[in-house]
């Protein structure tokens, strides 16, 4: 069974990433070429629907949307500038 606390941590990370790829004006379908993650299941990372993700995974999100898996993971931090 997975702890409150994990799923509202996931969710957190659903809404960083969606309000990051938002900021860098990419679609889904963007992401997932840039990812070679379904859509849909970019979909439910962003929706807090997704049980889990796996470091590696973060890591290639990171990476489309040119941030660290750091800056990904600052949820109260400020969305990064793109990096030239």
């Amino acid at each position: 069974m997975v702890s409150s606390g994990f799923k509202t941590e996931m969710k957190r990370l659903g809404v960083r990433i969606k309000a990051i790829r938002k900021a860098r004006g990419m679609t889904l379908l963007q992401l997932q070429g840039a990812t070679g993650i379904a859509k849909s299941t970019l979909s439910q990372y962003e929706n807090g629907k997704f049980p889990n993700i796996e470091f590696y995974t973060m890591f290639l999100i990171a990476k489309a949307l040119s941030v660290t898996t750091s800056e990904l993971t600052n949820y109260d931090g400020p969305i990064p500038p793109l990096k030239p």
